[in-house]
């Protein structure tokens, strides 16, 4: 059985491919906040592509307590969320399982880590795209891959060979790959130029370099990203950064990002450790860190 903390877009997506699946045991929700175990139904709209009709899917909720042993933990909350809510689940299991982390920008997996050293703690980059219309909805928007990758060290030694058969069964496009960091910095660069402006402008991602707020600050603000890639030890130019950038947001135009999806349904955003994050690092390098600064606080004074 895989265990899923967190039932938004990202754990119903993933709870939603493991149900469907008859040969595989059924996935759960874990929620310490839950006093007894339960069903809830999910309205899962399949891609376009599979030509399959919207189903409706009972999916068990249950809590750390009376969890029956799992395989895998996907850790798919919110990144304010995971440290407490991993912690909370963790203390009813004595031998954890895997742990594999879907969080945006970068910071919880630090904290995690520094918690839990002993454990197998994995991460995962997905571009798949999924939305909740509604709280017990989920729609598959964009097909796309997801890249795991060990953590600790631990995971390194046993590698991710099992945890990739473990979620096999969910039919999604999977990549393993030994030294996952480098794609986690990407992603945070990525975030970085996007989210904000998203969440800012109330844009698709396809939107955004038309958007004049983009316009100001993406020259200052493709400077410090690029010296942020450098602390993390990889060497773009300003210009493959700007493509790489660019890429995505062709690649995902239809796209609503998650922190404007966040602002919209007045939800505490991310942003902490996106542009936050990306805004202390260079800060602590001694590194200009103005225009991350100044997303940082422009999103947070939404107020969400």
């Amino acid at each position: 059985m895989i265990a899923i903390l967190g039932a938004g877009a990202m754990g119903s997506r993933w709870a939603a491919h493991l149900t469907l699946n008859p040969a595989n045991p059924a996935p759960s929700f874990v929620d310490d906040r839950l006093v007894t175990t339960s069903k809830r139904t999910l309205h899962f709209r399949p891609h376009a592509s599979t030509g399959k009709a919207d189903i409706t899917l009972p999916i068990a909720h249950t809590t750390p307590a009376q969890c029956p042993p799992a395989k895998v933990l996907l850790v798919c909350t919110k990144s304010y969320q995971a440290h407490a809510a991993l912690k909370q689940t963790l203390k009813h299991w004595p031998e954890p399982p895997p742990i594999l982390l879907f969080q945006n920008g970068m910071g919880s997996q630090q904290a995690i880590l520094d918690s839990w050293p002993q454990l197998n703690i994995y991460a995962a980059i997905t571009t798949e795209g999924a939305f909740r219309p509604e709280p017990h909805s989920l729609v598959h928007a964009g097909l796309g891959q997801t890249i795991i990758g060990p953590l600790s060290e631990a995971a390194k030694t046993n590698g991710t060979d099992g945890l990739m058969q473990e979620l096999a069964p969910a039919g999604l496009d999977l990549l393993a790959e030994q030294d996952v960091w480098p794609r986690l910095w990407r992603k945070l660069v990525i975030n970085c130029a996007i989210n904000p402006f998203t969440a800012l402008c109330r844009c698709k991602n396809g939107e955004v370099p038309e958007q004049a707020l983009f316009k100001q600050l993406w020259p200052e603000l493709r400077q410090e990203l690029q010296q942020l890639l450098q602390i993390a030890g990889m060497m773009p130019s300003q210009d493959e950064l700007e493509l790489m950038v660019f890429d995505v947001m062709r690649n995902t135009a239809a796209n609503r990002s998650s922190m404007l999806q966040d602002v919209e349904a007045n939800r505490v955003t991310e942003i902490d450790d996106i542009n936050g994050y990306a805004a202390r690092a260079l800060k602590d390098a001694g590194l200009t860190h103005r225009t991350n600064q100044q997303l940082w606080e422009q999103v947070r004074a939404l107020g969400h």
